[in-house]
């Protein structure tokens, strides 16, 4: 069976979610060219389920978005698309207060 381009068959529809992320993909790509993530795991060394250096990168990007206050990060990244801004898909739970807190901790 042939469809028509851009047409989809019912088996095969995906749904669409969209999230707001304005300028946040560019404040993260050039934190990217900078070493941000990897600057921050070499002067925090802990083990944590996340590099601190994504923490880092989340808190950052939270502050540039005019999110007011800098807590709790876990809510500010639940509905945007986390591999957009961090390249790889994250759980939200993983920018949680305890989480911040270790990646601040040194």
């Amino acid at each position: 069976m042939s469809h028509r381009f851009g047409a989809a068959s019912e088996k095969n529809k995906q749904p669409i979610t969209v999230a707001q992320v304005n300028h946040l993909p560019i404040v993260a790509d050039f934190a990217k060219r900078l070493g941000l993530v990897e600057t921050s795991n070499r002067m925090v060394p802990v083990e944590m389920e996340v590099e601190p250096g994504i923490i880092v990168l989340g808190m950052v990007l939270d502050t540039l978005s005019g999110r007011s206050p800098l807590y709790p990060l876990e809510s500010a990244f639940s509905d945007g698309d986390r591999s957009v801004l961090f390249g790889q898909d994250l759980a939200a739970n993983y920018f949680s207060d305890d989480n911040a807190g270790r990646a601040r901790s040194r």
